[in-house]
This record gives C-alpha cells, structure tokens and sequence, in this order.
C-alpha cells in the first residue's frame, strides 16, 4: 500500500472490506465526481473483501503498463 501511496500516478486509494470491491469504487467515482465503468474480470466485485486484503485505486493509464505490483483492472472512471 505504502507504493501506491508514494507513486505520483496514482490518486486515491480505499482500502476495500466487507462491503466489497465494488462498493469502494463507487464511493472512489463519488469523491472524484466521476461515475465507474466496471470491465468484465474473474474477480467477484461483490464478495466481501474481508479485513485489508486489498485496496481500490485510482490511477493516469501510464501507471498500468509501467507497475510492477499485482493488481486488475477492474473498470475506468468517467466524467458523468
């Protein structure tokens, strides 16, 4: 998490928990008053994420090809 934190590309990062992935990348567009674009993935975005097992971020596009950490794409913030 701290590499995410320190890393200029990306902006801004909730930690996901029982409410699921989904939810906090709801509330992510919310705050950034974007709307979310779920992409199609293996990941239940619904299932609980249970205590700090994963974060929700966002991120500039570049951040995607050039991060050597472990993470799917799970949709695009849009303007409304």
């Amino acid at each position: 998490m701290d590499a995410l934190l320190r890393n200029p590309a990306v902006g801004s990062v909730l930690p996901a928990g029982s409410k699921g992935i989904a939810h906090e990348a709801l509330l992510l567009a919310e705050e950034s008053g974007l709307a979310v674009h779920f992409l199609k993935t293996e990941l239940d975005l619904y299932k609980s994420a249970g205590p700090a097992s994963c974060a929700v971020f966002s991120c500039l596009e570049d951040f995607v090809s050039d991060c050597a950490l472990p993470f799917y794409v799970i949709g695009k913030l849009l303007k409304d």
